[in-house]
C-alpha cells in the first residue's frame, strides 16, 4: 500500500489521519462502525462525539485497545474545551447547533 502523505497532512484531525494511513475510506469507516451518511461526516468532523461502542468496534478492527482510540481522539481536544451547561461556558466555544 502506498500512502499519499499530502492527504495525511491535510487531514482534519488525528483520527482522519490514522484512517488514511491505514487505508480506511469513509465508506469502509461507516461499514466498520455500522453508521451511514451524515453520521460518518459528523464523526470525522467531531471525533469526540463517537460513542463508546463505536470506539470498541473501531478498536477491534484496528486490533488495538479502546484506550488507544480514545488517546487518538484526545490529541485534538483543546485545553479550553467546554460544553454547554458548564460554568464559564461561552456560546462561541462550541456551537452545538452546527454539530446536530
Amino acid at each position: 500500500m502506498k500512502n499519499d502523505y499530502e492527504k495525511v497532512r491535510n487531514s482534519r484531525n488525528e483520527l482522519e489521519a490514522i484512517l488514511r494511513i491505514k487505508g480506511i475510506s469513509k465508506q469502509k469507516f461507516g461499514r466498520i462502525l455500522n453508521i451511514k451518511g451524515s453520521t460518518i461526516e459528523r464523526y470525522l468532523d467531531y471525533p469526540y462525539l463517537i460513542r463508546y461502542y463505536h470506539m470498541l468496534r473501531l478498536a477491534k478492527f484496528l486490533n488495538v485497545e479502546v484506550k488507544d482510540v480514545i488517546d487518538i481522539i484526545e490529541i485534538d481536544l483543546k485545553d479550553n474545551f467546554k460544553v454547554e451547561g458548564e460554568t464559564d461556558y461561552k456560546e462561541n466555544v462550541i456551537q452545538w447547533d452546527r454539530i446536530r
